[in-house]
């Protein structure tokens, strides 16, 4: 998922319909990174702070004597994120449930193909492939000495492409203060498409002028 600050806000006015009781009731928000952190119990006061820079991560918690929801949600590659909903009344229990699941599905982004191992290799061994074939057609070289190049393409690719869970995570909390991050995933959302875009292209140009 990509949450942006009033995505947050969403997700919080979720979480604190586990807190009606005042007496007895508790709320949890916190945003945390770089060794800072926002911390409060007010919607308003979450969202109107200032977030760290670089957000790691974002714990929601609102319980009362029989209603309990958590959100744990890490910005880091591999961080474990986490929901959990739980009461007495179990038709509460799936209101709450659906409402995320709604949620999560509005949200969701394309960053999980940078976490499936066997579709990043695939797409490795094409665009491998496809770097070896263009090279060899455009230096009018045989098809043993296009396979050298397609290896190192292919290595590229790999590497490439496996380092990218660290700019794009599984979910990013963004809080609207530019970073080194954000201003790389800038500059990839525009220079992968053109990269992937060259490749075919050369490649088509290759095999249409030969």
């Amino acid at each position: 998922m990509t949450l942006t600050k009033n995505d947050i806000r969403e997700l919080c006015k979720i979480v604190v319909k586990a807190a009606n009781d005042t007496e007895s009731s508790v709320v949890r928000l916190i945003i945390s990174g770089n060794k800072e952190a926002v911390r409060t119990n007010s919607i308003d006061k979450l969202t109107s702070a200032k977030w760290p820079q670089e957000i790691d991560a974002a714990s929601l918690e609102a319980f009362e004597s029989q209603k309990f929801i958590r959100l744990l949600m890490s910005s880091h590659s591999m961080g474990a994120n986490e929901a959990v909903i739980s009461g007495r009344d179990s038709e509460w229990v799936t209101t709450r449930v659906k409402e995320i699941e709604d949620f999560i599905s509005e949200h969701k982004n394309r960053h999980w193909v940078f976490f499936n191992v066997p579709l990043l290799c695939l797409i490795s061994i094409v665009l491998g492939a496809m770097i070896g074939v263009g090279i060899a057609l455009g230096l009018h070289l045989s098809f043993e000495n296009g396979i050298f190049p397609g290896m190192i393409g292919f290595m590229a690719s790999t590497v490439t492409m496996s380092q990218l869970h660290e700019v794009y995570p599984y979910i990013l909390v963004e809080g609207g203060r530019s970073s080194t991050k954000s201003k790389l995933r800038k500059s990839l959302n525009w220079a992968i498409p053109s990269l992937l875009f060259a490749i075919v292209f050369n490649l088509i140009w290759q095999l249409v002028t030969q």
